[in-house]
């Protein structure tokens, strides 16, 4: 028997927002000090992983680390 909770659709909760009024009026939070210094060091690092993806995509000499590697390239290089 299917029961109320497997339905793939959920029920709307509350109200929904005014017709030319946002669902999130003071937007996204700023990030903190700690986000902040992550996302400069991966961007840091970026360059280096793709370099190590790229030796991996040529010299490897199994087809399933290439295969693996080249959707890494295509997205980010």
């Amino acid at each position: 028997m299917i029961g109320p909770r497997a339905s793939s659709k959920k029920m709307p909760r509350g109200q929904p927002p005014q017709v030319g009024r946002s669902g999130n009026p003071r937007g996204r939070p700023a990030r903190i000090a700690e986000e902040v210094e992550l996302i400069e060091a991966c961007r840091e690092k970026t360059p280096e992983a793709l370099e190590v993806i790229a030796t991996l995509m040529h010299e490897s000499t199994r087809e399933r680390v290439q295969l693996a590697a080249a959707p890494f390239l295509v997205e980010r290089g």
